[in-house]
């Protein structure tokens, strides 16, 4: 199977021989918050990087984006946005956004509000796939993973929610495809004892960005807090950065493989 474009390489199981990969060419641009900014908490984009050496790799996320202020970003942004292929992780702000008056506060002063109901959740997200579709051969949606681990609390309840619009918004896209992330996160996390850990406080919130500045303290505080995948039940650990990573290397090839 062969895919040619200008771009640099990546890696698949080429379909004449399952146990050789093939390098094909690819440009990926990555769009969302700090989870896919890796600023804070473990990045995922760095175990790609090593993954998938051949890859060109580009990191559009920002800490704190709601969809609105995404939207709002990359209309200035895109017009030297060109990508093969687009992921979209973008909407735990928009319901983390409502946790607290503090985080109201500190979103408005920061101008990126969030989303005040399902349906402009969903208009904003439509104007997202739109724009980055004029610069994309395709775009992978990821529905936002979860605020905090224990997948019953009101805040995840929420975020299912979403995640059932982006998955409807999705389906009605000729080149867009919906991969369930938060799915995939929810099977493990079935499996064990949950944490009732939530990042509702701001003092612990700073004091976590502060002062987590490796990859071992971030692990050692998210295991103090009986947390599988994340620092504070929003940004990714080692093991959860690991899982994400791996999900995305699948789809990558899956996208490739379809050509």
């Amino acid at each position: 199977m062969h895919w040619d474009t200008q771009m640099s390489t990546c890696l698949f199981d080429a379909d004449e021989n399952p146990g050789k990969r093939e390098q094909l060419s690819m440009r990926i641009a990555f769009f969302g918050d700090s989870l896919t900014e890796g600023k804070f908490g473990v990045s995922f984009i760095d175990p790609l990087k090593l993954a998938l050496p051949s890859c060109e790799l580009l990191n559009y996320g920002e800490g704190g984006d709601t969809v609105i202020s995404l939207y709002q970003r990359i209309s200035q942004i895109h017009p030297g946005i060109e990508a093969d292929l687009a992921i979209l992780w973008i909407g735990v702000n928009d319901i983390f956004g409502q946790m607290t008056w503090v985080y109201r506060i500190i979103n408005a002063i920061r101008k990126k509000p969030h989303a005040s109901n399902r349906a402009q959740f969903s208009s904003f997200y439509r104007k997202v796939l739109d724009l980055l579709l004029e610069h994309s051969k395709m775009i992978i949606t990821i529905p936002p993973l979860f605020l905090g681990e224990d997948l019953h609390n009101k805040w995840n309840r929420k975020l299912d929610e979403f995640s059932a619009d982006i998955r409807a918004i999705s389906g009605g896209y000729e080149n867009v495809r919906f991969a369930n992330l938060r799915e995939a996160f929810m099977e493990r996390l079935e499996e064990r004892s949950k944490s009732s850990y939530t990042p509702t406080s701001m003092i612990r919130f700073a004091w976590d960005k502060s002062t987590c500045s490796t990859i071992e303290e971030i692990d050692r505080r998210s295991s103090t807090r009986g947390l599988a995948f994340t620092l504070d039940g929003v940004h990714l650990n080692s093991t959860g950065a690991e899982l994400v990573s791996g999900f995305f290397i699948k789809w990558i090839e899956r996208v490739i493989q379809s050509g």
